[in-house]
């Protein structure tokens, strides 16, 4: 009993002197009070912020004039990803604008104590690997495919800056089959219209919408368009109507990408209202599977850098200019990843995209532009 006693001690001063040395205080807003506030005192909530060590952050502030302070603040929480957790300046750019429009903002760093995360890796079968270690198994048909967050939801893989990640994320797909339960289906409609196949993402939404009758726990969807994955998933809804926006119209990559890929399905249609990266409102129309017009709003000014099969043509008939350098909008900003390790045996897959036009449009706040089809 005595021994048991002296180890539970021991045991709790270990813990103890970890979560000394596992966190650290910093303290978000000098003096208990934040930026801004009116006045407003911190009295009930700790002013210190407690953050594991795990990744040991720094803030930085913009702050506004004086006569320019509006109440308002607004915490950027830069980029994470698979292959590090940051040093990515867009979240900079971002709040330096919103500090010249009357916001105050604050970028939140990230410093990692040890060395970076590995760097995405292409795994023997041309696969993305998921694992450190390359244990894929090309018959393994399992639902999770979290390890694809590189293509969807962020912007780390991309057709156009690195070919090579996005035939791995392709082979990752193809091996893991598309028939899954509903949320998976869901992530892999928006995953395959990142890809660019869009016929390929509409089986999968063909494959949800299977009508399943009340009582069942097939996976489908009731006639109430609700999903029917037991327990009930919302998400797989949501993921499935984010695809089909997904393949209609993209805003990553440092472009709007338009009419990404469309199903052969879909042959004419139009879309409104759709709101992408840097305040863009935009109102769509195809017809015979072609790109017909575009009505662009710009709530926030600043360059609207447009991407598409069709070349294009303004409200007066006259040619568009054609992009150059990097979009100097700041909430277009590419993520700088880590060179891939490539351990493939096989030959990546030859990239057949076409021929894409790309277009900046300096814009002005309010302003709303009409682009139509060069005929």
């Amino acid at each position: 009993m005595k021994a048991q006693f002296i180890f539970t001690v021991l045991l709790l001063l270990i813990l103890v002197c970890f979560e000394s040395y596992a966190h650290e205080y910093i303290s978000l807003w000098p003096e208990g009070k934040m930026p801004n506030s009116k006045g407003l005192e911190l009295k009930h909530i700790e002013e210190r912020q407690r953050v594991t060590q795990i990744s040991k952050p720094g803030m930085y502030s913009f702050f506004l004039a004086e006569e320019e302070q509006n109440g308002a603040a607004v915490l950027i929480l830069p980029p994470g990803g698979y292959q590090k957790l940051t040093y990515n300046l867009g979240g900079f750019q971002v709040a330096k604008w919103l500090n010249t429009h009357g916001i105050t903002a604050f970028v939140l760093i990230y410093r990692l104590l040890n060395s970076p995360l590995p760097p995405m890796q292409i795994g023997q079968y041309g696969q993305l690997q998921e694992w450190i270690k390359d244990w894929h198994n090309p018959k393994d048909k399992h639902r999770h495919v979290s390890h694809l967050y590189g293509l969807h939801p962020s912007n780390q893989i991309s057709p156009f800056k690195n070919p090579e990640l996005f035939s791995a994320a392709q082979q990752t797909l193809n091996y893991r089959g598309d028939k899954s339960i509903g949320w998976s289906m869901g992530w892999k409609v928006n995953f395959w219209a990142r890809l660019l196949n869009g016929d390929r993402a509409f089986d999968l939404i063909k494959t949800q919408l299977h009508l399943v009758e009340d009582g069942t726990e097939e996976d489908g969807t009731y006639p109430n368009l609700l999903n029917a994955h037991p327990p009930f998933e919302i998400d797989a809804n949501l993921g499935c109507t984010a695809g089909i926006s997904e393949m209609l119209l993209q805003s990553y990559d440092e472009a709007i990408h338009l009419l990404t890929e469309l199903t052969a399905s879909w042959e004419g249609g139009s879309i409104k209202g759709l709101k992408v990266r840097g305040g863009f409102e935009l109102d769509l129309d195809w017809e015979n599977k072609q790109f017909k017009s575009v009505i662009i709003q710009s709530e926030l000014g600043g360059n609207c850098r447009i991407r598409t099969h069709t070349k294009l043509v303004n409200s007066s008939g006259e040619p568009l200019t054609e992009a150059t350098g990097e979009n100097t909008n700041p909430f277009f900003q590419n993520a700088t990843i880590t060179q891939p390790l490539n351990v493939s045996n096989q030959n990546a897959a030859q990239l057949n995209i076409g021929i894409y036009y790309v277009y900046d449009i300096v814009t002005k706040k309010g302003e709303i532009l009409m682009l139509s089809a060069l005929n």
